[in-house]
């Protein structure tokens, strides 16, 4: 889902390149608004999935990266 909402993102970028600038507002806000949505994700992913610190403790996350 991640690798869909900034691929949107980057093609709202290069369509704002080909508009005027009063069009180019418009779809800047638009992107604000995915950056929001993008940045809701990331807390919710958090939330179900938290990193191995919080998952394991903190001595345990960091042996496990040790080994990787």
């Amino acid at each position: 889902m991640a690798g869909g909402l900034t691929a949107a993102g980057l093609g709202l970028d290069l369509l704002s390149l080909d508009l005027p600038p009063e069009l180019a507002a418009r779809v800047s806000d638009i992107h604000n608004q995915l950056e929001a949505v993008f940045q809701s994700v990331r807390e919710l992913s958090h939330e179900f999935h938290p990193d191995a610190g919080v998952r394991f403790g903190f001595a345990q996350a960091l042996s496990m990266s040790a080994i990787i």
